[in-house]
């Protein structure tokens, strides 16, 4: 989704060379007594792709580095692609598409004009990433529809893909090269010494979109659901999106969890609360850029 295989490989060659890279568990230990070391670094994957298991997994060990991997089990098919991937998969082939687009959504009508015909063929597609600047209509028509689709029910989510797909001339679903993992391999996953399991909720909807009762059902229940895959405690829970409003974080601390990660791009200091901590998104630098924005402070 973000960094290719190799150029992951060597961000972990930097890590190990300039960090000390724990597990997040000890990471927050520590932050909780005083003692945590400046450089330190905990690596942490979201939403449960199978290339957790299959392509993080051997470069981890590789460099002995561990790392969590916050789940959605009800998302956990093995064979769906996530609604955001499905719906770059429709936009974002290099394809020409329809000029208009109209959908309907809970009485709401929504057109879309998306200007010009012509599309920028880049050299691989599907190269684009959504927080890159956009150079062409399609992109920015992905953004728009993603706005639209991200605080919607599954069923509606799933409704309108079916709907984009029709639009776009796509008899079948995307090919689900960026495939859910298993509950079985989940399982596999959680069993690794290296590995540490958090919760994500369990269908990975924009929390503050939904009423309390939806908001503690899929906070509680990814909670049971990851406990049950992992067969301990899960400890650490990674709000959808980065979303987060009070009564989401006031039912993550109900639910038990001791720490929730968002999406803000920063470091991790003394003062941070334990319902609010950054994360860093990475990207697809190779070990060089890497290197340099880890020592210049840029990251």
């Amino acid at each position: 989704m973000a960094v290719a295989p190799e150029r992951f490989d060597e961000q972990l060659s930097v890590l190990r060379k300039h960090c000390v890279v724990m597990s997040l568990g000890r990471m927050l230990d520590e932050l909780r007594a005083g003692t945590l070391v400046r450089n330190a670094v905990a690596v942490t994957f979201d939403d449960g792709y199978a290339d957790n298991l299959h392509s993080a997994i051997p470069m981890l060990e590789r460099h002995e580095v561990p790392a969590t991997f916050f789940l959605s089990p009800g998302l956990l098919d093995g064979k769906s692609s996530f609604w955001w991937d499905e719906l770059g998969w429709i936009l974002l082939r290099g394809h020409a598409l329809p000029e208009h687009l109209e959908l309907s959504i809970e009485g709401t009508t929504i057109r879309r004009v998306r200007p010009g015909q012509e599309t920028v063929q880049r050299p691989s597609p599907g190269t684009w990433r959504g927080w890159e600047p956009t150079t062409e209509p399609t992109e920015d028509l992905y953004l728009d529809l993603w706005k639209v689709l991200k605080p919607l029910r599954r069923d509606m989510q799933a409704r309108l893909l079916s709907e984009l797909r029709a639009w776009a001339g796509m008899r079948e679903p995307a090919p689900v090269d960026a495939r859910s993992l298993t509950l079985e391999e989940a399982a596999r996953l959680a069993n690794h010494p290296l590995a540490e399991i958090g919760a994500h909720t369990l269908t990975h909807p924009t929390l503050p979109a939904h009423d309390g009762a939806t908001k503690r059902a899929e906070i509680a229940g990814s909670k049971q659901a990851c406990e049950d895959i992992a067969g301990r405690a899960v400890r650490n829970f990674s709000y959808p999106y980065g979303d987060r409003d009070a009564e989401t974080v006031c039912l993550v601390r109900e639910a038990g969890f001791e720490n929730a990660l968002t999406t803000e791009s920063r470091p991790v200091r003394r003062h941070h609360q334990l319902q609010h901590l950054p994360r860093i998104q990475m990207r697809d630098w190779n070990g060089a850029e890497f290197e340099r924005s880890l020592l210049t402070g840029e990251l």
